[in-house]
């Protein structure tokens, strides 16, 4: 008997001990990053501007067929903010309650106008919308409906930090030309990307002032976001960094538009440690 209690009471003792060591150890709610939600869109007809939200909604996810003459690739803003902003990769919920923000690149506070029109012209190698006119309104009423439930206060959204932080490893681009040709290649094309509805390099991509040319970015978007459904032997989100950043190293190495004027950015100095092209900032020190 006396045994048996010796027992029972050290198995009682382990599963406290478990209990004390999760409460301890495990992730606390404020170690946990967690994605805002947007409102339902099926909420979205209730909205007293609806029809311009949908508008909105559709420039999102159709930029470069219903905004042509903004558009210089076959690029949209769902190429990168995937599912209309709201889930997926870099989702937009709460963009708009972020800014007025100081733009490191632009040397200035930027309005969230101005940063639409910086993906227009960088990341999907165009021209800027009409701040005042239709298109950029009816973009701008389906971020603010995106970000209704998110709070006034808030700083930053860290769902969205996807760039790749502290030291990168040496890149192999021949590893990363093959990781590409076996994961990649079927969704955005091979040498003819240039003419593919999702390319990645070639005149029909962003330009090199975008910020999806950083290594840094590129390498950790591929990370957690790619391939979109398991392709090659590789799941969502399965690449190691070491993996990630050598096929962001082929993907810019393989060429793209030149955008005029990108050496002007950071004109205040201290540009990233992965940027691509000098700036005058630097130089002229």
């Amino acid at each position: 008997m006396r045994k048996e209690k010796w027992i029972l009471g050290g198995i009682f003792l382990f599963i406290v001990g478990i209990l004390v060591w999760v409460k301890l150890f495990s992730p606390t709610d404020q170690d946990i990053i967690v994605a805002a939600h947007g409102p339902s869109l099926n909420t979205l007809s209730s909205e007293k501007n609806a029809d311009q939200i949908k508008k909105g909604r559709d420039y999102i996810n159709h930029t470069s067929s219903l905004l042509p003459n903004n558009v210089g690739s076959t690029m949209s803003c769902a190429s990168c903010h995937a599912t209309g902003a709201t889930g997926g990769s870099l989702d937009l919920v709460g963009v708009t309650k972020e800014y007025p923000q100081y733009n490191k690149r632009a040397g200035k506070v930027v309005s969230i106008e101005e940063r639409v029109n910086g993906c227009f012209t960088r990341s999907m190698n165009g021209k800027k919308l009409d701040p005042d006119g239709e298109e950029m309104k009816a973009i701008i009423s389906y971020l603010n409906f995106l970000s209704k439930d998110t709070a006034d206060d808030i700083k930053d959204r860290p769902w969205t930090e996807v760039a790749i932080q502290g030291d990168l490893p040496k890149p192999n681009i021949e590893n990363g030309k093959d990781i590409y040709s076996n994961s990649c290649m079927a969704c955005h094309g091979s040498t003819q990307a240039s003419s593919h509805g999702l390319a990645v390099y070639g005149k029909n991509s962003y330009n090199d002032g975008a910020g999806m040319n950083r290594l840094r970015t590129t390498a950790g978007f591929i990370q957690h976001y790619m391939p979109k459904e398991p392709m090659g032997g590789v799941e969502t989100g399965g690449l190691t960094k070491q993996q990630a950043v050598d096929v962001a190293a082929y993907i810019n190495s393989v060429g793209r538009p030149v955008m005029k004027g990108k050496e002007k950015d950071y004109p205040h100095g201290d540009p990233p440690d992965d940027l691509s092209y000098p700036v005058d900032s630097v130089h002229k020190k």
